[in-house]
């Protein structure tokens, strides 16, 4: 990474050193950028608006006012080496990853990736925010949307997402919002505690949204499970194929399997109508505490609903058998599994993060 703890210009080297170059940009920590006016306006409308203004005469081709005349620190254009000079306000790391990102440089023509994972998340996570805002202020929606894409996808945004809704709701953009709210449910419930010190960079109203956002999805994670323990059908098709011990001809996960010996063991005689209702009506009471745990918590794993439902498993496990309470207990994990998937898209589907900022005005997030 280029630094520059002086006052004085430098230039930023190649793939912006080219002699031939018809404009420098000057960023606000003084690093030079030797540029092609045509590229920066094919790709920018804001850059080609502000070449179409016209420059200040040079003085001569052989002054070099930029760096010697005491009174020309508050010009926005002067010139160097004869060459038109824009001072600009983002960094030289923000103004490189902008221009390598429009510039045809074959090995650059994406913003780099961070140097390696012993350099700070922390400044790669500032880099990506203010590069955002340089393309959105230069209106280059390309690498707009390809720096959405990586602050989706950044590393804290499953370890710190408040942290990243916070920017989200800075920068204005709705798809890193929907991203970094739906891993903010890991939080869940929502408590001074759980939103940890990364609080204060979200403003009040933000917060209010994203509380009400989740009641959202808390309720519809509790309809989805009394849906599945009421849905016709679905525990009989689903509960002979997940447990071992099923009448002889049955196919259960490619499989068949004998009735297991011991008469008072529920799954081991499905087949009889008293021990089938009775499975039945289990499930649905276990698919009840279910909706309440994930009400609470609709990210929660498999595993970890499977642990809140604890008490309901214990009601059906003792009256199994040790062989099938082992059949069944591998099979309930397997549920879990499946109904975290399920749920995870049904909340995808009905819930959207926007719906909760639709009274604000429409200016505020434009995309």
């Amino acid at each position: 990474m280029h630094i520059n703890r002086t006052n004085v210009a430098r230039d930023f080297g190649p793939p912006f050193d080219d002699a031939d170059a018809d404009t420098i940009l000057r960023s606000i920590d003084n690093f030079d950028f030797r540029v092609y006016r045509v590229i920066l306006s094919k790709a920018s409308p804001v850059f080609k608006d502000m070449f179409t203004f016209p420059h200040p005469p040079c003085p001569s081709p052989f002054v070099n006012n930029s760096d010697d005349d005491e009174d020309d620190s508050d010009k926005d254009i002067d010139y160097k080496d004869g060459l038109p000079l824009v001072r600009l306000p983002e960094s030289s790391a923000t103004l490189s990853m902008l221009l390598y990102a429009i510039y045809p440089v074959a090995s650059h023509n994406t913003p780099p990736p961070p140097n390696s994972r012993s350099q700070e998340e922390d400044g790669s996570l500032d880099t990506l925010t203010e590069c955002w805002l340089a393309a959105d202020k230069y209106e280059i929606s390309s690498l707009r949307e390809t720096l959405t894409s990586r602050l989706q996808s950044h590393p804290l945004m499953t370890r710190q997402p408040l942290r990243l809704f916070g920017i989200a709701y800075y920068l204005r953009s709705q798809a890193v919002l929907q991203t970094a709210a739906t891993h903010t449910l890991t939080l869940a419930p929502l408590t001074l505690d759980s939103l940890g010190r990364h609080v204060d960079l979200v403003p009040f109203i933000a917060v209010r949204h994203l509380v009400e956002y989740h009641r959202a999805c808390g309720l519809t994670a509790r309809e989805f499970a009394l849906r599945k323990a009421d849905e016709d059908g679905f525990a009989e098709v689903f509960l002979p194929g997940w447990f071992a011990c099923l009448p002889t001809g049955t196919s259960g996960g490619g499989a068949s399997h004998g009735v297991c010996r011991e008469q008072r063991c529920q799954f081991g005689n499905l087949r009889e109508s008293r021990f089938r209702l009775e499975t039945l009506e289990w499930w649905r009471t276990y698919m009840r505490s279910f909706g309440d745990r994930v009400g609470e918590r609709p990210a929660m794993s498999g595993t970890a609903a499977m642990a809140a439902c604890a008490n309901e498993w214990e009601t059906l496990a003792k009256r199994l058998c040790a062989r099938c309470r082992g059949y069944a207990a591998s099979a309930m994990v397997l549920a879990h599994t499946i109904l975290a998937e399920l749920l995870k898209v049904e909340i995808e589907d009905e819930v959207r993060f926007e719906h909760y900022i639709c009274h604000m005005e429409s200016s505020m997030f434009p995309r």
